[in-house]
């Protein structure tokens, strides 16, 4: 069973460490490498073609007060880190996943960050937060 988060640990603990990595590959149904660094499969939930949109029953925006970016829902608040809340900026439904790849790579000045996205993108759509345009 899924495990509810409390604003409170949301708020504690940013979105992108909600899970442990483990816990998304088991989640995933990918059948990784040892390491767990084979992110680019061919049944991963999103391809660089796709074109990810944050799922409208959730509004995203930053929040001036608390200096983040918030996912808003009728039954709740998630306080998102600055890496979710790069990506999630990113999601429009206009870019591709590569474009978004792209340029949080161009933003962060970093090379490998395919594996973190894809991770991340995993959760994102798992919960419903994003959804994916072919």
């Amino acid at each position: 069973s899924q495990h509810i988060y409390t604003r409170d640990e949301l708020m504690t603990e940013g979105a992108l460490h909600i899970a442990p990595s483990s816990y998304l590959t088991q989640i995933s149904g990918l059948i990784c490498s040892p390491d767990g660094r084979d992110s680019m499969l061919e049944n991963a939930p999103i391809r660089l073609n796709d074109r990810p949109e944050i799922n409208p029953l959730f509004l995203f925006r930053w929040e001036e007060k608390e200096q983040a970016y918030l996912l808003l829902y009728p039954e709740g608040i998630i306080k998102l880190n600055d890496s979710a809340g790069n990506v999630l900026k990113l999601c429009t439904g206009e870019k591709t996943f590569e474009e978004v790849i792209s340029e949080l790579k161009n933003l962060f000045d970093v090379e490998e960050l395919e594996d973190d996205i894809y991770s991340f993108m995993e959760v994102a759509i798992g919960k419903g937060w994003v959804r994916v345009k072919n």
